[in-house]
């Protein structure tokens, strides 16, 4: 696989990626729609500058399009091609500023995420309320700052 002009894998970017200041910036990584379509919208609500995904290879495009370090990963673990521990491994190493929460309804992959605690900041098991999610999103970043 080459890199192209931008030096991002593939050269495909996922759209609504926009440069903002990097504490508002949250990236949410599930492959099921509906997981997603919550978890942004969340976050959104908070005040967080949201970017979504399917997978892992999808976000790091997105991370990649615009050299764009996202405050935040939200990523489910268990996904196919490449799971969100792979995902978050990858993401913090070559940007440990990012924060990392997991999302999973495996008991066993939540225990997995935990032992990773070098980039894990936390672990929601589905089904979570989206009160949860806000607890543990201000909990790891904040509030996102205000314009």
């Amino acid at each position: 696989m080459g890199e192209t002009e931008r030096g991002t894998p593939d050269g495909l970017a996922a759209p609504g990626w926009e440069a903002r200041a990097p504490s508002r910036r949250v990236l949410v990584v599930d492959d099921e729609s509906a997981v997603r379509n919550v978890v942004q919208s969340v976050l959104r609500t908070m005040g967080y500058e949201v970017t979504v995904a399917s997978g892992g290879r999808e976000a790091l495009r997105a991370v990649y399009a615009e050299s764009a370090t996202p405050a935040l990963l939200v990523t489910d673990i268990d996904m196919p091609g490449m799971t969100g521990i792979e995902l978050a491994a990858r993401l913090t190493a070559e940007r440990p500023s990012v924060r990392v929460i997991f999302m999973t309804a495996d008991t066993a992959s939540a225990e997995r995420a935990r032992d990773r605690a070098r980039f894990v900041a936390a672990v929601l098991l589905k089904p979570f309320t989206t009160g949860e999610l806000r607890d543990v999103v201000r909990a790891t970043i904040g509030e996102p700052p205000t314009s």
